[in-house]
């Protein structure tokens, strides 16, 4: 696996939805991960929320999966 480093970023999202990063980011393939407040006004949720909601089971499955996950790697919740 490569080495990665996180940089946390405030930004203000504009109406043409483009944010622009700091000259101090490196150049080159980056991974970006977009944190919302939890309650945005206006947006509709997303359309995999609903996808287990007859199936609440499978959400519980998949949770205690990544609850085992992250005992074995030693990763905790943040």
């Amino acid at each position: 696996m490569t080495k990665q480093t996180a940089i946390r970023i405030h930004v203000e999202v504009g109406a043409d939805h483009t944010i622009r990063l700091p000259d101090e980011v490196p150049l080159g393939p980056a991974e970006v991960i977009v944190l919302t407040p939890a309650a945005v006004t206006g947006a509709p949720p997303p359309e995999a929320l609903g996808l287990f909601k007859d199936s609440p089971e499978l959400v519980d499955q998949a949770m205690a999966h990544v609850a085992e996950i992250r005992s074995r790697s030693k990763m905790h919740p943040a």
